[in-house]
């Protein structure tokens, strides 16, 4: 296998974690399911290519939704982290960025 497949497939696993993440999906339950896309997706290169193994999981959003449902009790330190970055201040007159 090449690096840049090796690469392709790195990057679909990190996206894949990522919404795993979003998700409120455990530590030790993404490692398992990480380990898991990661062995899929090299069996399926072997047989028909990174490319049509890559498509064939299609979207690493809808794949981590589809293997747990929202956990709302735990908390997502990630999506405060990448929220929207608004200044606290919202006096009427200023305006934000000081100049």
């Amino acid at each position: 296998m090449k690096p840049v497949d090796r690469l392709r497939i790195e990057s679909a696993v990190l996206r894949y974690d990522f919404w795993l993440e979003m998700r409120g999906v455990r530590g030790r339950r993404r490692r398992a399911l990480r380990s898991e896309l990661r062995a899929n997706l090299l069996e399926a290169t072997s047989d028909v290519g990174v490319t049509r193994a890559l498509f064939g999981i299609g979207s690493p959003k809808q794949l981590a939704y589809a293997a747990q449902p929202a956990d709302p009790s735990r908390p997502r330190w990630s999506q405060g982290f990448c929220g929207p970055r608004q200044p606290s201040c919202s006096c009427s007159g200023d305006s934000w960025p000081p100049s």
